[in-house]
């Protein structure tokens, strides 16, 4: 499986439970889908878009290829695009390093707010995330 497809499925996982806590119900999906399902979509839409400013502009970690879809108003440079032509090996080995230390800083920023929210789940929310979220913490 594709790694992209691995984060999707974790931000669709997290941003689903964060919408089931916030406005779903016991008996979800039978009832109250709909307010699920529009927390969830945005919440998910809201993570990626702010995700893909913070490592593109901010923090610079990612870099694009010129085959990767772009954010509308967004254009990555020229140094971004031909990085790979560009740059030495060595040079390459420290983009990588940072690029994994960019990561590092992430998940390490999201884990508090996950494990907050981890906690205030009742036992069959636990039980129900354990199922949604497995390999989480490999995948990443």
């Amino acid at each position: 499986m594709p790694p992209f497809i691995a984060y999707w499925a974790i931000i669709a996982g997290l941003a689903l439970l964060g919408a089931l806590v916030l406005v779903g119900s016991p008996s979800w999906p039978c009832e109250r889908w709909r307010p699920v399902f529009a927390a969830a979509l945005a919440r998910g839409i809201g993570y990626t878009v702010h995700s893909e400013w913070l490592n593109t502009t901010v923090r610079q970690g990612w870099a694009y290829s010129p085959l990767m879809p772009v954010m509308p108003g967004h254009a990555p440079g020229d140094d971004e695009d031909d990085a790979d032509q560009t740059t030495s090996p060595i040079e390459r080995v420290d983009l990588r390093i940072s690029t994994m230390g960019s990561r590092v800083s992430a998940l390490k920023e999201i884990k508090p707010v996950l494990a907050t929210l981890y906690c205030a789940l009742s036992d069959d929310q636990k039980k129900k995330a354990d199922q949604l979220l497995i390999g989480m913490g490999s995948m990443m």
